[in-house]
């Protein structure tokens, strides 16, 4: 750039200065406009021709990077845009988890504001809270399907993705297993190989005493890259941030892939080992209690030695798309899980909230479960005049038994304090429910449904309204512990509509509403001087209404790099005007040229 003033400016310094700042001013006005301004083609074929050398032109990305995306896996919908579907969708991709270094999917989920998490009743298991409705761990998905994850803690380096619904989801997913998912619903999904190799080796070093590493290794190979390979591995142990807790976690995941013009298969299989000694566990109030205690020390432990527990899993699912046509495709999955949990247990009751003077308890539990789950269905898409459709039809199921027992410390507690931890002998556990060596049946689930949709589409896509339902059966029976007889029934049926509008202002906005439904088990007469005593509701539903907007923040880019050159020029605009109005000379003219 190259200034040319009047000769003028050199007898008034104050006029040069100012016609300066103008000039510079107005330079990058032009600037900033010309760099938004797209370049003629033939103005890049005449540079081709006239260059001697070819140009090429790379778009690099870091492969890294860490990315929350709008968007993810709808279930009966299928995998989705958050711009193009009415709900609140969000995915946080395995770069963020390996960035953050995250542990558990509660670590991993700590980026969400809508998401809290905590402990689960009496373990150390993770429950997460989503816009004030607790979500039972039970009831977090693996690709959409219900079941087959491990229900107390995750191993996030596993997955590809974890994704987080707002919202009840009845209709997409079908009823949760344990009846929670109504305030929203956590979805995962495995890695798969890529087309760029990946041979990754991590290490890690937390706390005081907690070490551990990760082996990543993906591969694609055969003709047009159709088969494809990924290996994790991970571990870690030793003692955590809080005084004599130790932590150990072991996953292994082996994910293979084929696909070709028409067809794609997969198949995960993952195992999963955790375990905590000595934990901390969560605190809860007496009765009578009044006033509520201080937080205790961060690093302070107040759970007994004696405490543990250790979660083992396996678990997997097969997953096949076909298409029949361009506008037909058919699709499967199942998935399936064994689980074997041991744990003795010790949860804190604060009686007296200003000394932190309570008592423990002592509970040993064992906990088996075989799970296996599947959905199936057809999606096509076909035009009626001016109308897009695209239909969605199938069906979901899930078969769960729970073998489970119990050994606790019945009439006998342990004193302790909250800020000044006392640890004590374990205690007897005198009453004992069930076989504790070999566990029987306590309860079987079984959840069948049909579901259907159409998702129209018209004016020139800016408009989306999709409507469908899903009809939901639930069969869930109870058995003694020690006997095995059946102690409760229930077999009930409902229909969960949903209705969801989507339009599009701009390419990259949406403005959406959506009524849909969640539903869980409905209850049973119980107690005394009940007239209908026995008597079985059907399920609970759960109506969520909602709307809100959408928007593709990296299509803004530009817009903001624009407004960000626009407001500089604005200020040095205003400068050059307070200088003007404050001086005592009167600039001629101003001449700029580019060089």
């Amino acid at each position: 750039m190259i200034l040319r003033y009047p000769p003028l400016f050199s007898r008034f310094p104050i006029r040069g200065m100012v016609a300066g700042l103008l000039a510079s001013t107005a330079l990058m006005a032009c600037s900033a406009f010309a760099q938004s301004k797209p370049v003629p083609k033939t103005a890049k074929a005449e540079e081709t021709v006239k260059g001697t050398d070819e140009q090429l032109v790379v778009k690099a990305k870091r492969r890294n990077q860490m990315e929350v995306s709008s968007g993810g896996q709808l279930g009966a919908l299928g995998t989705k845009r958050g711009l193009d579907v009415p709900f609140n969708i969000r995915s946080y991709s395995s770069s963020l988890i390996l960035n953050q270094q995250s542990q558990t999917l509660g670590e991993v989920l700590e980026n969400d504001p809508s998401v809290r998490t905590t402990y689960g009743y009496g373990n150390f298991s993770e429950m997460f809270v989503i816009r004030g409705f607790v979500l039972n761990g039970d009831d977090i998905s693996i690709n959409g399907l219900y079941g087959i994850t491990p229900r107390q803690l995750v191993a996030p380096q596993l997955f590809d993705q974890v994704q987080v619904l707002n919202g009840a989801s009845a209709f997409l997913n079908g009823a949760a297993p344990s009846g929670s998912a109504i305030g929203g619903n956590i979805n995962l999904m495995f890695k798969h190989a890529e087309n760029t190799p990946i041979t990754r080796i991590t290490g890690d070093y937390t706390s005081t005493a907690m070490g551990g590493g990760a082996i990543d290794v993906g591969r694609r190979f055969g003709r047009d890259k159709a088969f494809g390979f990924r290996l994790n591995v991970a571990g870690r142990s030793g003692q955590t941030a809080i005084d004599d807790e130790k932590r150990h976690s072991v996953a292994l995941g082996a994910d293979f892939d084929w696909h070709n013009d028409n067809t794609r298969i997969s198949v995960d299989m993952n195992y999963e080992n955790q375990g905590v000694d000595w934990g901390r566990p969560d605190v809860f109030l007496g009765s009578g209690v009044t006033q509520v205690p201080n937080a205790p020390s961060t690093r302070k432990n107040y759970g007994q030695p004696w405490t543990y527990n250790d979660l083992k899993y396996m678990f997997g699912m097969l997953n096949i798309e076909h298409d029949l046509s361009k506008h037909i495709t058919l699709y499967g999955a199942f998935g399936g899980m064994g689980s074997d949990e041991k744990g003795n247990y010790s949860s804190f009751t604060v009686n007296d909230g200003r000394t932190g003077d309570g008592t423990y308890g002592s509970m040993y539990v064992p906990y088996v479960q075989t799970s296996e789950s599947t959905r199936a269905g057809v999606r096509a898409h076909f035009d009626t005049g001016p109308v897009k459709h695209e239909i969605n039809a199938g069906g979901s199921g899930l078969w769960s038994e729970t073998d489970t027992a119990y050994a606790m410390a019945w009439g006998t507690t342990a004193s302790g304090n909250l800020y000044r931890p006392v640890y004590s002998p374990a205690l007897e556990q005198n009453y004992v429910g069930g076989d504790i060596d070999n566990p029987q049946r306590k309860s079987d689930t079984r959840l069948f449904s049909l579901f259907f949709s159409d998702t129209m589409t018209f004016w020139k896509d800016r408009i989306a309204l999709t409507a469908g339902f899903r009809y939901q059966n639930m069969r869930i029976n109870g058995y003694d512990y020690n006997t095995t007889a059946l102690t409760s029934h229930y077999d009930q049926g409902a229909i969960t509509p949903v209705v969801g509008l989507v339009v599009h202002p701009t390419r990259h906005t949406a403005l959406y509403f959506n009524r849909i439904e969640g539903l869980s088990q409905g209850p049973t007469a119980s107690g005394s001087n009940i007239v209908n005593l026995g008597q079985i509701y059907p399920p609970t539903k759960v109506c969520s209404t909602r709307w809100g907007q959408s928007m593709k923040w990296d299509a803004l880019v530009p817009i903001w790099h624009f407004f960000k050159h626009l407001s500089l020029i604005l200020i040095q605009s205003l400068m050059a005007i307070l200088v003007l109005l404050f001086s005592e000379m009167t600039v001629c003219s101003v001449t700029a040229a580019l060089s």
